[in-house]
């Protein structure tokens, strides 16, 4: 038989009997009486603390709060105070109450810590229904449930009398409040309305301090979360002290239905089938940093919650086994710790005598632990370190100090001994030290790499054993991933910005262990590409959206894009940046992947650019009819990293182009949509937007022959149509003619003398890939002359080559070189530009980059790209002066 480690607790036949002993023992409840002499006459009272006394619990409160001159919490609304101060009396009387009874021997520790959980449960619903019903006529009934989740000892029903209450508020669905109010702002001011109601102190006291820190993400993270963002939390980022914590959740106060999924969510989460005994190692890690960090070697004998033998290793026992078996015997999943040791010895999961000695220890931890706080009603835990007030405790308790001790120290180490049992055979293994030899710079390299090991970082939680055997397993994986990129430099502090963004290290840790596809792709994005490496840094679910949604293999439409904004909620202009930002990533990852091809990449900046001005003008355009001309390669659909985006506005309201450009290019938190420029518009001055009638006198009168030529690639990207048509319909009309005022192929060669001439740096001809002689130029040039001559207008560069090809054997040769050549030079710029997603036309400078681009290009070193580029660049120089000398029949 199990020892009785509560057999000495005095026993008094009533309250009345015990009541001058516990007013001499507890300061506070002295100091309670005193302000209240009429809390004497009712706790003496024999159906309150006689032996004719009922349980008392929600149905007797809600009579006394009546009694005490409290409203119900709908009419309490509109003046909090008449239900709050009534309720606080109503706490502060209860807790006098359950405290005499428990000094008496006359309630169990059991019935003692239900009680007090059950009272903080009915504060919750009062105040929270209150609170619900006053914020409701103001902002709006919020059409979704709302619970307040108990964490901790409240949801264990575990509570002391001085503890602080560990919440969570999740509420059910994102949308708006019937007033149009944002649901998550609604549950926010309602979780504070409810965290400062709690936490006030006045003459009557306060209800109970509320902890919110095991809210998901901490104190970093929002007050109110919904429930789909809860679950997602828990499954990406969930640790196992979470797990931990979790196991005792339970609905404290809200909307049943809710609390049915919040239910199934704690069961999966805490209960996983992935869970190993790896655990125990991560557990027992966990316990170590506590008595380090938290409770310091000078306090682990006197400290009976987290010391030597305290009640935490005894939950931390039951707590291991519930994580390790509960999936596979349901009957462990419970809140209550003393109920979870009944239910080990019914799995055979521990040995009768066990559990039921460490039960015992455990009431009689918290019977101590209670006459700590009982004391002065503070959150204590320690036992005092003088032998005087030792000896009251003891006395207290019906034990001479010697036999008190001797009980401590008795209890303690039959727990420290089953705990160290569990948990002594699993220490942190270490982590082998990666070769850093390949790096240009290893000691830096080595340097950053520390800074991803678990041991490097502050939270003890985080450097558990799982966490670091998920280390072992992705280490060598990375530095396999590092070896294969053609800049680890580059890409590794670049990775380590990412994983410490992440948020979850043994989650990410293990994600990219088993997918080193996904780590390889995440490498050669941070080597290539500052801009998206800073941009999948500050949004990390970016990469895993892209990843995810299955369309890296899809080449998006203009049409899909639009139907996909036109599905976005909340404020539309940051939303549509924050989908730009989605899309220009799964745009990049398939171009690195090489799932798409140069012109789809083209193809889809360009088509994203045109749903975006169509997506303003639906809803941010407020103004007359605005037809959206493009020009240059946006007419021509074939935008690339960083470009702008060069169109024409038609509208008889000049306020339109206006309120068109703010929504494209106001600087918002996640930057512009695209830049436009609207500096081929008549004289290239004054209003944005221009009537018809306008555009038509100046290409029939004034237009100069580059800006004829510009209109070669005009087409109607977005807004009204029959507006748009009409501007092509006359473009149509006047373009021919315009352009048969005068030889192309001069007008055009002299423009291109001069562009080479004034816009290529003269210390580095050679990288002028763009505007330099051979240069992309020269293919464009080249095609508009001859689309001049034979007064056919087509929008595209590579279209344009398209219909060469079609003239003539001539055409057709020269086509097929313009577009090899084109297109190899093209890829250079699209390599170049996606580092920092800006307009670049000349070649790197720096021989670290020139090796880089030569190596992403598939050249072995620099030279053999160089070589190449300069045969290209003769090439299309020389086709170039063919066709203007007129030599394509």
């Amino acid at each position: 038989m199990a020892t009785d480690w509560l057999a000495s607790v005095l026993r008094y036949s009533c309250g009345a009997e015990a009541l001058p002993a516990y007013r001499a023992f507890a300061g506070h409840a002295r100091a309670q009486l005193e302000a209240h002499p009429e809390w004497t006459e009712w706790l003496a009272r024999g159906e309150i603390s006689g032996s004719e006394r009922e349980p008392r619990g929600f149905a007797e409160w809600s009579e006394d709060l009546a009694a005490l001159g409290s409203p119900p919490p709908a009419e309490a609304a509109d003046r909090p105070e008449t239900l709050l101060a009534p309720l606080r009396r109503l706490k502060r009387r209860e807790m006098l109450r359950l405290g005499l009874l428990d000094f008496a021997g006359l309630a169990t520790v059991d019935e003692t810590v239900e009680t007090i959980s059950d009272l903080a449960d009915f504060c919750l619903r009062q105040v929270m229904a209150m609170e619900l019903e006053r914020l409701g006529r103001r902002w709006g009934r919020p059409g979704t449930g709302f619970c307040v989740l108990a964490m901790g000892k409240l949801g264990g029903r575990e509570l002391n009398y001085s503890s602080d209450i560990d919440v969570v508020f999740v509420f059910g669905e994102d949308g708006q409040t019937e007033k149009g109010h944002d649901r998550k702002e609604f549950f926010a001011r309602l979780g504070q309305a409810i965290v400062q109601d709690f936490s006030a102190r006045t003459a009557d006291g306060a209800l109970f301090r509320i902890d919110l820190r095991l809210r998901p993400e901490g104190d970093s993270g929002p007050l109110a979360m919904s429930l789909l963002a809860a679950e997602n939390y828990y499954a990406a980022y969930g640790e196992t002290w979470e797990r931990m914590a979790m196991i005792k959740m339970r609905v404290s106060a809200g909307d049943e239905a809710l609390s049915y999924d919040l239910d199934r969510l704690r069961n999966e989460f805490c209960f996983s089938v992935a869970l190993t005994p790896e655990i125990i190692g991560e557990i027992a890690a966990l316990k170590k940093r506590i008595d380090r960090e938290v409770v310091g070697q000078n306090q682990m004998e006197h400290h009976v919650k987290l010391g030597r033998g305290g009640i935490r290793e005894i939950e931390f026992i039951v707590q291991t086994q519930q994580l390790l078996h509960a999936r596979r015997l349901p009957y462990l999943q419970f809140r209550r710790t003393l109920k979870t040791l009944e239910g080990l010895h019914t799995c055979e999961l521990m040995p009768a005598e066990t559990a039921s000695k460490l039960a015992q220890a455990y009431r009689w931890l918290r019977t101590v632990e209670h006459r700590l706080q009982m004391r002065e009603d503070l959150q204590t835990h320690s036992l005092p370190p003088d032998a005087a007030t030792r000896g009251e405790i003891a006395a207290s308790l019906g034990l001479e100090p010697d036999a008190f001790e001797q009980t401590m120290a008795e209890v303690r180490g039959f727990v420290h001994r089953e705990f160290k049992a569990l948990f002594s055979r699993h220490e942190h293994p270490t982590v082998r030290e990666a070769d850093f030899g390949f790096f240009r710079d290893p000691a830096a390299a080595r340097k950053q790499a520390a800074a991803l090991s678990p041991a490097s970082r502050g939270d003890a939680a985080l450097a558990s054993p799982r966490t670091l055997a998920r280390y072992r397993r992705f280490e060598p994986v990375l530095e396999a991933g590092l070896r294969r990129c053609v800049d680890p430099d580059t890409a590794l502090p670049r990775f380590v910005r990412f994983a410490k963004s992440y948020g979850a290290p043994g989650l990410f840790y293990e994600t990219m262990a088993a997918n080193p596809k996904a780590l390889e792709l995440l490498l050669t994005i941070f080597e290539r590409s500052r801009y998206y490496s800073e941009m999948l840094t500050r949004s990390p679910h970016l990469f895993e959206d892209a990843a995810r949604a299955g369309t890296l293999d899809t080449n998006k439409s203009s049409a899909r894009f639009l139907r996909e904004l036109e599905a976005l909620h909340g404020d539309l202009p940051d939303a549509a940046r924050a989908y730009r930002q989605e899309e220009l990533t799964r745009i990049f990852i398939r171009d690195a992947l090489e799932l798409a091809s140069l012109r789809d990449l083209h193809a889809e900046c360009s088509a994203l650019a045109r749903a975006c001005l169509e997506f303003g003008l639906r809803h941010v355009v407020k103004g007359g009819p605005l037809a959206v001309i493009g020009l240059g390669k946006f007419g021509g659909g074939e935008l690339t990293y960083g470009s702008d985006v060069d169109c024409l506005l038609v509208s008889d309201d000049p306020e339109a182009g206006v309120q068109l450009n703010h929504f494209m290019m106001e600087r918002r938190p996640m930057g512009t949509l695209f830049r436009l420029d609207c500096r081929m518009r008549p004289d290239g001055e004054g209003a944005l937007a221009r009537p018809l009638a306008v555009y038509e006198k100046y290409y029939r009168d004034r237009a100069q022959y580059w800006e004829i030529q510009a209109a070669t690639r005009a087409c109607l990207v977005a807004g009204d149509q029959a507006l748009g048509e009409a501007f092509i319909a006359i473009l149509d009309e006047v373009w021919p003619q315009r352009a048969a005022s005068a030889d192309p192929f001069e007008e055009l060669g002299r423009m291109r003398g001069r562009i080479q001439s004034e816009r290529v740096n003269p210390a580095f001809v050679e990288g002028e890939f763009k505007t330099g002689a051979g240069g992309m130029m020269d293919v464009e040039f080249a095609v508009q002359a001859v689309l001049l001559e034979r007064r056919h207008r087509e929008p595209g560069t590579l279209g344009a080559l398209d219909w060469l090809e079609s003239l003539s054997d001539t055409g057709r040769e020269l086509a097929g070189k313009f577009r090899r050549d084109y297109l190899w030079l093209r890829r250079i710029e699209a390599v170049i530009r996606a580092d920092a997603n800006a307009a670049v036309s000349a070649l790197p400078r720096d021989p670290g980059a020139q090796y880089n681009l030569s190596r992403w290009l598939g050249f072995p070193g620099w030279e053999g790209f160089l070589s190449e580029y300069r045969d290209v660049r003769s090439r299309v120089r020389a086709n170039y002066e063919r066709v203007m000398r007129r030599e394509v029949p």
